[in-house]
């Protein structure tokens, strides 16, 4: 039987803010596998937070492995944007509550906000 890649992926704001922009927010991309095999972070100004931003760091993440049967989102705030950065890509999203491998990277990366 065939076993469908999954990538969890989180994308919103965090509590950071860039130096180098004037103090802007900064927007934190989470790509991982559900067993964390694969985890991939990439930090976006909130200026440049959009649907083609996101795209690409997903191809990036895709130049080393293959892309994802399924992105699962548990986050309505960033469902749109990694929906239509997903479409931009063929790729099916499915919004979900059991992303147990991303929210314990979530809760592992509280401290590094806070620090």
């Amino acid at each position: 039987m065939d076993t469908q890649t999954i990538w969890q992926v989180d994308y919103y704001r965090r509590p950071l803010q860039d130096k180098h922009k004037q103090g802007q927010q900064l927007w934190e991309l989470l790509i991982c596998t559900p067993t964390r095999s694969l985890e991939f972070i990439a930090m976006c100004p909130q200026s440049e937070v959009n649907a083609n931003w996101l795209m690409a760091q997903l191809q990036k993440v895709g130049q080393d492995q293959d892309l994802p049967d399924i992105i699962q989102v548990f986050r309505p705030q960033s469902l749109g944007l990694i929906e239509t950065a997903a479409q931009m890509l063929g790729l099916k999203v499915e919004p979900t509550r059991r992303t147990t491998a991303l929210k314990q990277w979530l809760v592992e990366r509280v401290q590094q906000y806070q620090d």
